[in-house]
């Protein structure tokens, strides 16, 4: 009796998995739940995640980071990845995952971080940062803070100058406030396409966003019970920009 046999075509075996046909969005991405199937976490990404995670443990000094490369090596999707583990949505993480990231970053296993997803564009670091935060206060925590530092945020996403120590000051207690209700356990500062901020600097130097920068890895390195991390992706190194 003649057998049949399956065949597929060339097509279907050099088949591209979706997610490599375009490129990584963290805020449109974050919500969905297919974003990082096919995804590949590498030695050195897992390593990198580890290290991230130490972070987010209780009296780390380690949290503020910086990852550089070209476009597409992955920048995004890793950022997407962190994101989802440290807000504890481990149900969107692909199976094939999941055991080998919580073997070597335990801290991850029941973290519960509110990430703040900042997409750098040419303007002022401060205001997209703020302006941001406004956004997610209002979407996902409107009764969580006190009416006195709402208005002040409110009032600060309008303007469009802020002063750096008015940026890092809101941050703080706006994380303060978010713990004290419970909301979460920290919040996690993204910031993805970073350099067009400092590409928006150097054409605006009245704009000193390298100083925001680091004011805001000090205020994370010294966050102690009350974390705050930050994480920068750049495409080249600072001196380029």
């Amino acid at each position: 009796m003649p057998v049949k046999m399956a065949t597929a075509s060339l097509g279907d075996l050099l088949r591209t998995p979706d997610r490599f046909l375009r490129s990584t969005h963290l805020e449109r991405d974050v919500s969905d739940p297919r974003a990082l199937d096919d995804y590949c976490l590498t030695g050195f990404g897992l390593d990198c995640l580890a290290n991230v995670a130490e972070g987010l443990s209780k009296r780390s000094s380690r949290r503020a980071w910086r990852f550089t490369g070209d476009y597409g090596s992955g920048k995004s999707s890793f950022a997407l990845l962190l994101t989802r583990l440290a807000r504890s949505a481990h149900v969107s993480i692909p199976a094939s995952l999941k055991g080998t990231i919580e073997k070597r970053c335990p801290e991850l296993k029941k973290r519960r971080f509110v990430p703040l997803i900042v997409i750098g564009a040419r303007e002022p670091m401060g205001r997209a940062i703020i302006r941001r935060l406004w956004s997610l206060i209002e979407e996902d925590f409107p009764r969580a803070l006190s009416k006195a530092l709402l208005k002040r945020l409110t009032v600060a996403a309008s303007r469009e100058t802020l002063a750096d120590a008015d940026v890092l000051q809101i941050l703080q207690e706006t994380n303060s406030e978010l713990m004290a209700k419970h909301a979460t356990e920290g919040l996690l500062l993204i910031m993805d396409e970073a350099g067009k901020f400092l590409e928006h600097a150097a054409f605006h130097p009245e704009n000193q966003a390298v100083m925001l920068l680091q004011g805001l890895a000090e205020m994370a390195c010294r966050s102690g019970d009350m974390p705050l991390v930050l994480v920068c992706l750049f495409h080249v190194a600072f001196g380029s920009y």
